[in-house]
């Protein structure tokens, strides 16, 4: 299915077209629209602009968040640590007052902010910004499935630790 949001990606647009990716529409295709282009606000499939019913990010939250609750997926709790993370990103990027949140999540949001402005400029085609940033996103996922690692014993030596790390997200 296609799906449709405003060209030159950043975060909060590229981590939905990741979460759409994974667990809404594992077919999806997107097509990226120029800032001027009109928005069909029936069109379910359209997200991350203004007048879309997945709008940008707005005093209703992120698009990430607006996805997460449209699609039944606010019940994973990764997904929502994920969600705060670009939250916090997003309120960066646009010099918004930080909201209270954990120091991890905030500092995660700030440098999902750097990498999406890295991933802008060494990808300016969006279809390869997605692409590039995927595994990212992925890996943040995972992470955010793990218990909290504070508080396990982890085994000494890296090969050890990364098994037992794998068998708890098996």
């Amino acid at each position: 299915m296609k799906w449709t949001t405003r060209a030159q990606l950043h975060l909060d647009r590229t981590a939905s077209a990741w979460l759409i990716r994974r667990f809404v529409d594992a077919d999806a295709q997107f097509r990226f629209a120029g800032w001027d282009e009109a928005v069909d606000p029936a069109d379910p499939r359209s997200f991350g602009m203004a007048g879309a019913q997945l709008g940008s990010h707005d005093e209703d939250g992120t698009c990430f968040a607006k996805v997460l609750q449209r699609h039944d997926l606010a019940g994973d709790e990764a997904l929502v640590r994920l969600e705060a993370c670009v939250n916090a990103g997003v309120r960066h990027a646009l010099s918004l007052p930080r909201v209270p949140t954990e120091e991890a999540v905030h500092r995660i949001g700030l440098s999902l902010d750097s990498v999406g402005i890295g991933f802008s400029v060494l990808h300016p085609d969006d279809l390869n910004h997605l692409e590039a940033a995927t595994p990212l996103y992925d890996a943040l996922y995972t992470y955010f499935q793990l218990p909290d690692l504070a508080a396990l014993e982890l085994p000494a030596t890296q090969p050890e630790r990364v098994s037992y790390l794998r068998s708890l997200v098996g």
